[in-house]
């Protein structure tokens, strides 16, 4: 792994995937991860243009948006579904996209075409390009790990399987029992943060789904203020330095714009 110099990314990203046979993945900040598997082209949660955003995301929509088949969307706020990400995917791109139905209203406001959307719940599985895709239930929370009064329960994450990876994206949401329940998966998104599953909690949900791969995300994309640190301001280093030495060579903390390289066990 190691930052790329090509100007292209994308282009990139593909490319080390296939000769690799394994998938790839980059960052773009949050929750925003750009994978694939050599062919296939998918995203979570894109936010490129949110004014507290630190530093412009590491690809441009011009780029990204030709190559992405699918993106996937966890729930509504403006960091994970960020309208306007969709709206210019919607115009520059033929990709669909996946949302749970707490994000209907939103995808109509936005004009997302129906025969490009793939609505699901928790529990329901969509299948797009041969790979099936498992809603897992995401419960938001707030501070001090208490749960959002607002919180959905048909906000979800999703665990999926390429390149022969299976992976866990849980979006924004504190620990479940469901997560307690779960199969092992090749590679886990982690969020460190007070609103989600901090240090503590993460490693409890690693300790249940047993990664090869740790990813952290959820950090340093958005500019922390007194209000708003319990979501903005992530723990990686805090959380890697809790687990035992399996996970910490195991354990990336992403910087955007470089390329990772995954492998199943």
């Amino acid at each position: 792994m190691g930052m790329m110099t090509e100007r292209n990314l994308i282009s990139q990203l593909k490319k080390s995937a296939a000769q690799a046979h394994q998938p790839a993945i980059l960052w773009t900040g949050n929750d925003g991860w750009i994978l694939s598997d050599g062919s296939l082209v998918l995203a979570t949660d894109l936010d490129f243009y949110l004014s507290l955003r630190v530093s412009p995301a590491p690809v441009t929509l011009a780029e990204l948006g030709p190559a992405l088949d699918l993106l996937l969307i966890t729930h509504e706020h403006d960091d994970h579904f960020s309208a306007a990400t969709v709206s210019e995917l919607i115009r520059t791109s033929d990709c669909c996209f996946m949302l749970p139905y707490s994000c209907r209203e939103k995808a109509d406001q936005i004009g997302i075409p129906a025969s490009r959307r793939l609505m699901i719940r928790p529990g329901q599985k969509q299948t797009y390009a041969g790979i099936e895709f498992s809603a897992v239930r995401a419960l938001h929370g707030h501070l001090y790990q208490s749960v959002y009064k607002g919180a959905s329960l048909d906000d979800c994450g999703y665990t999926f399987t390429l390149g022969g990876c299976s992976m866990y994206q849980p979006g924004d949401t504190v620990l479940l029992q469901e997560h307690l329940e779960m199969p092992s998966a090749d590679v886990l998104f982690v969020s460190p943060t007070e609103h989600n599953t901090h240090i503590k909690p993460s490693c409890q949900m690693i300790s249940a789904i047993r990664p090869k791969w740790v990813v952290a995300q959820h950090f340093g994309t958005y500019q922390s203020n007194a209000d708003n640190t319990f979501w903005t301001q992530g723990y990686p280093d805090e959380l890697r330095a809790q687990l035992d030495d399996q996970y910490q060579r195991h354990f990336i903390i992403p910087k955007p714009g470089e390329i990772y390289q995954l492998s199943a066990r």
